[in-house]
């Protein structure tokens, strides 16, 4: 049976603590290249339920990169992980550090590894189509950090605004990106950073994966913040997809969700996307 799977990051990274270093090595460099992942040492703070952090990204990641190292062969945490992603049907791939293939289990000895000293050539082959985008600088790290510490998680998705509304979808994309994988998941606010992923994924034309993030968005508050304006943009990447009738229904969801904003949100929506303005007249 195949598990269904919302996806929301490339990699699921997973190593022993003692080899954190060599890790973030690999993370930095997938960040550097448009990618995201999940990297514990980063991405877990005190007093995360470990274990249903683990199971939930391991659920929302398209691959698992294993650093396969002295410690991690041994590591019970890192067996758990690999198993896990087997029984999901993930990609595993084996990252070999002081280690070779005939040190794994034998379910693992079947899957093409790579030298560490090689993973560069992995990232970049992985996200080779991903080489325009680019990463947050510094400074726009740190700021994001500190805004986030506070959840302030408006203000954050601010630092990506401008580069949205220039259309500039390679560089708000994986600062979007980063405040999803770094923002407090339970914040109200949260849903926010899905909407914001969405419309830059329908700007760079990957319209599949902006439905992911709409659908997200109507899930998160039980469809309570799931406004106009996302239905408006679900129905530009349905109709992209082909799916007309899927776009309508969204056209007419946003209709039923009139606010005193909505007459704004619809001339900017025929502004940005003129290829719904038919549909929109209907």
């Amino acid at each position: 049976m195949t598990i269904e799977r919302t996806i929301s990051k490339d990699v699921f990274l997973s190593y022993a603590h003692d080899d954190e270093s060599d890790a973030r090595m690999i993370y930095d460099c997938i960040l550097d290249h448009g990618g995201s992942a999940f990297f514990s040492g980063r991405d877990l703070a005190p007093g995360d339920d470990f274990a249903e952090q683990i199971k939930e990204q391991l659920q929302s990641a398209r691959e698992l990169w294993l650093l396969v190292t002295p410690s991690s062969i041994k590591s019970e945490w890192v067996l758990t992980e690999w198993g896990a992603a087997w029984a999901l049907g993930m990609k595993i791939v084996p990252i070999f550090l002081r280690c070779n293939p005939g040190d794994l289990p034998d379910r693992l000895r079947q899957k093409q590894g790579i030298d560490y000293h090689k993973y560069q050539a992995l990232v970049e082959r992985t996200f080779a189509n991903r080489t325009g985008e680019q990463s947050p600088t510094e400074d726009e790290r740190q700021l994001i950090d500190q805004l986030l510490s506070q959840d302030r998680i408006i203000h954050a998705i601010s630092v990506g605004k401008p580069y949205l509304y220039s259309k500039r979808f390679d560089k708000c994309l994986p600062i979007f990106e980063y405040i999803r994988d770094h923002a407090n998941k339970n914040h109200y606010d949260y849903y926010v950073v899905f909407g914001n992923i969405g419309y830059s994924l329908i700007g760079l034309g990957r319209n599949r994966e902006a439905l992911e993030y709409f659908a997200k968005v109507k899930d998160f508050h039980n469809g309570d913040t799931f406004f106009a304006w996302h239905a408006l943009a679900a129905a530009v990447a349905h109709l992209r997809e082909g799916e007309v009738e899927e776009c309508k229904q969204m056209i007419v969801y946003a209709k039923t969700e009139r606010t005193q904003q909505y007459q704004d949100i619809l001339e900017r929506t025929e502004s940005d996307y003129p290829d719904l303005v038919p549909y929109l007249q209907e």
